[in-house]
């Protein structure tokens, strides 16, 4: 049986994402030759110009104790007193990711962690290059290599078109994931979900594609006859 093709769509400013890294992470541990695993940058807050109130960090502040609670990862809370006014644009950090897939493109999802790790846990700027450069590090990509793919074209056109296909598919929560068979997409999930509920929407959903498949192979079939 071929593996199942799964497209995440996930933002690394996206607490919630941060939260579901170790469960994406299990399962691939769990099951490397059962799923393949693409990631797509989808744009949370692409392009943001304008500063954020403090009131607004406080409530973001307090949404990340829920993460903190349901995912038990770590967050450092005084993010938004040590930058106030901060811009929530995700646009660079989401290049970042790009940047990385690019060199290797199986380090996507771990490049984006340790991201979110010097974001959430460390409260260091995910918006800027030298944040960008340290998660490289700590996944072990050449720094140089990393901040020439960064700041190349082709990497800007790939986020654009990730924003794009997120747009077009209507994906505006994260993080989502969906299974893939031929042109067809089938959500597995939108939203956080615990490696258990995971592991019983991706029995339901790989049995409703297997299903599909089946179905068109014998429709072929009798179109054949």
């Amino acid at each position: 049986m071929n593996a199942l093709e799964l497209l995440y769509f996930t933002d690394p400013m996206c607490s919630w994402c941060y939260g579901f890294s170790p469960v994406l992470r299990e399962l691939r541990q769990r099951h490397p030759d059962r799923f393949s695993l693409s990631l797509i940058t989808g744009g949370l807050r692409p392009d943001e110009t304008r500063a954020m109130p403090a009131h607004m960090g406080l409530e973001i502040a307090s949404h990340w104790k829920h993460v903190q609670e349901a995912s038990g990862r770590d967050f450092d809370f005084s993010f938004f007193e040590k930058y106030p006014g901060f811009v929530y644009d995700t646009s660079p950090a989401s290049r970042a990711v790009v940047a990385a897939w690019r060199m290797r493109n199986d380090c996507a999802l771990d490049y984006q962690d340790e991201l979110q790790k010097l974001f959430y846990a460390r409260a260091e700027n995910p918006t800027i290059l030298q944040t960008f450069e340290r998660a490289a590090a700590g996944i072990e990509l050449d720094v140089e290599e990393f901040r020439d793919m960064y700041n190349d074209k082709q990497t800007e056109d790939i986020v654009r078109g990730n924003f794009g296909l997120s747009f077009e598919l209507g994906i505006r929560a994260f993080p989502t994931l969906c299974a893939r068979r031929d042109h067809e997409l089938f959500i597995v999930t939108q939203g956080y979900l615990p490696y258990d509920m995971l592991e019983e929407r991706l029995r339901k959903v790989g049995e409703q594609v297997h299903s599909r498949s089946r179905a068109s192979n014998e429709a072929q079939s009798g179109e054949a006859c």
